[in-house]
Order: C-alpha cells, then sequence, then structure tokens
C-alpha cells in the first residue's frame, strides 16, 4: 500500500511514514526513543457527487476534495455534492490486521488525549493529590 500514515507515539508525539514501514514500536523523532503506536489516524477527505455515485478519498487534503468535486461539475454539470472527514474503510481494516493483538485507536482526537491516564508515568501515577505543588498565593488556582 503507498498510504502515507500519521500516528502518534504513547510520548504524544506525531510523526507520519509510508504505511508498509509502520510498526508497533517506532523510533520518535523527538524523543529519539523506540515508542508504542498508540493511535492511526484513518480519516481522509471524501468527496462524493450529489446526483450520482463518483466519490473519491483525495488524503489528508481538504483543497485537493474540494478541487476534484468542482472538476467532477465542470465535466458532467452534477450541481451539489459534498464533502467531509471520514474514515477511509481500506485503511481501518490494514490498521486493524497489522495491530491485531494491540488496543490501537484509529483516529487521532484533536485534543491529543487517548485515554485518561494514558501518558502518566508509573511516578505520576503513585503522586497522591496532596503531593503537587500549590502556587505560594493563598488563594486557589482557579
Amino acid at each position: 500500500m503507498t498510504w502515507r500514515v500519521l500516528f502518534r507515539m504513547e510520548c504524544d508525539h506525531t510523526d507520519q511514514v509510508p504505511f508498509a514501514t509502520l510498526y508497533e514500536r517506532m523510533t520518535c523523532p523527538e524523543c529519539n526513543r523506540k515508542r508504542k503506536v498508540k493511535a492511526v489516524e484513518t480519516r481522509e477527505w471524501f468527496f462524493k457527487c450529489g446526483q450520482c455515485r463518483y466519490g473519491r478519498f483525495t488524503g489528508q487534503s481538504k483543497v485537493d476534495a474540494e478541487a476534484l468535486l468542482g472538476i467532477h461539475h465542470i465535466k458532467t454539470h452534477h450541481v451539489g455534492g459534498s464533502v467531509w472527514y471520514r474514515k477511509h474503510p481500506q485503511k481501518v481494516q490494514a490498521i486493524r490486521q497489522l495491530f491485531a493483538h494491540k488496543r490501537i485507536r484509529d483516529v487521532i482526537t484533536s485534543e491529543r488525549k487517548l485515554y485518561p491516564d494514558e501518558y502518566l508515568s508509573k511516578a505520576h501515577i503513585r503522586r497522591s493529590v496532596e503531593e503537587v505543588p500549590l502556587p505560594d498565593d493563598d488563594k486557589p488556582p482557579f
């Protein structure tokens, strides 16, 4: 497959590689360490004609999707149509096959969160609320 996939590692950094070179552990370009892959973006921009069955995925480019919909309109004189960001079914299937026995998300959320305590180290999990340093002021931080 010739897809380039965007993925997030357990250190919360993202990178993009060809699908053929994606593994369960990848080297983070910022940390320079091997990290587990926690999420792979399977959504792509998709356009669909409103009058016929013509529709295509255009990768991560919304501009390409809108341009191809416009070209289709010029060639066929079809009106209407839509462009949206949706999961590519073949990508979802390929990711599930590659990470068959691992828990991995197939969407990278905009909040950069996967699971609540996923990025806390064991030391952070052991710390209690009382151990968290408060500001020097007598007022609470909120």
